[in-house]
């Protein structure tokens, strides 16, 4: 991959991207328009109401349960597709 594409994409990578750091500093490091707008972090801790995966598996991340098994429904996604190449 020439180097140019990965000074490119530099931009994607996962931790602290500039647009995460000035949001958090524009919304306020106390966290209370993160708790206004994201119910689900009401009860964070503010050293991570603006970074909840950072926060120890013992402090409640405000993260609700996965709502389907992506395992399963890769699964039948595959299934399905499977069926449609065959037909």
């Amino acid at each position: 991959m020439p180097i140019a594409l990965l000074w490119a994409r530099r931009d994607l990578r996962v931790g602290d991207h500039p647009a995460l750091l000035a949001a958090r500093d524009a919304a306020g490091p106390d966290g209370v328009h993160v708790r206004r707008w994201v119910p689900e972090l009401r009860d964070v801790p503010t050293r991570y109401v603006h970074e909840p995966w950072r926060a120890p598996d013992d402090v409640p991340a405000g993260c609700p349960e996965p709502i389907v098994d992506h395992a399963e429904e890769r699964r039948i996604a595959l299934d399905r597709c499977g069926r449609v190449r065959r037909a």
